[in-house]
């Protein structure tokens, strides 16, 4: 697949410049574009040259080069696993990867305010609950990605505890029973 650069034109006094246009080398192959601001779709990764012109041959008139370094994507992914039956942490297990470099920087959102920057995490939730956990990263080259699963935590309480646990009254009674399990479930 190709990728497509949008190139900003900081050029100033616009009234004064009256042609203008853009050559880059795309492998091998000068091409020229005319628009102020181009987008340019390069094939490939890799470097690529090229030289913006205004007023050509004219008193002034002036250049500047541009270099494009078109990099490839890094991809964020990760899995997690954690034990059902008691009310245990989250094991993170990272699976990123760039083709272009090391992941340098990792930034994880755990959906309850906690955050960790490490590769493999673990996170105690407080409270039970579907958890939207999202992981970014960014390579040695600047390139970001980011990625989000739902933790859907629901772990068993180790003991349930309700109270009252015994009731005497007389009827009509209402009893209201309160579930002081944790997590509660």
């Amino acid at each position: 697949g190709s990728f497509e650069v949008a190139l900003g034109n900081n050029s100033f006094q616009r009234q004064f410049i009256n042609e203008f246009y853009w050559d880059f080398d795309i492998q091998g192959t000068m091409t020229r574009y005319n628009e102020w601001e181009p987008t340019i779709a390069f094939p490939d990764t890799g470097i690529y040259t090229g030289k913006l012109v205004l007023n050509p041959g004219l008193r002034c008139g002036d250049s500047a080069n541009v270099l494009i370094r078109v990099f490839p994507e890094a991809f964020a992914e990760f899995e997690f696993e954690y034990d059902t039956c008691i009310a245990g942490p989250v094991d993170f297990t990272n699976f990123s990867y760039s083709d272009g470099g090391d992941i340098v920087e990792y930034f994880w959102q755990f959906g309850d305010g906690d955050t960790s920057s490490i590769i493999d995490p673990s996170h105690l939730y407080m409270t039970p609950g579907r958890k939207p956990v999202n992981l970014f990263i960014r390579d040695d080259n600047g390139c970001p990605d980011d990625t989000t699963l739902f933790v859907d935590w629901f772990p068993a309480p180790p003991l349930i505890i309700i109270e009252p646990s015994i009731f005497d009254g007389c009827a009509p009674q209402e009893v209201f029973f309160n579930n002081l399990s944790t997590p509660i479930d």
